[in-house]
């Protein structure tokens, strides 16, 4: 996997990090489930199940979305 210099969920943590968010470690390994998937080498176990994994994903979209409306709220 020589196309990232970083492992994948530091990856992820990153682009969280520039949006101020913490990810759950769940959260953080999708991330190296899909390459696994993407690149066809692995196991490709979810770290949890489809709802829980959809729960999480949601309350992450929520918390994006009020961030994105405290910054438009206080733009001039």
């Amino acid at each position: 996997m020589g196309w990232c210099s970083m492992p994948p969920s530091e990856d992820a943590q990153l682009l969280a990090g520039e949006a101020n968010l913490e990810l759950k470690d769940l959260l953080l390994d999708l991330q190296p489930f899909a390459v696994e998937a993407r690149y066809q080498d692995g196991d490709f176990k979810l770290p949890a199940s489809r709802a829980t994994i959809v729960e999480e994903i949601q309350l992450l979209a929520d918390q994006l979305r009020q961030a994105i409306e405290a910054g438009a709220n206080t733009s001039p």
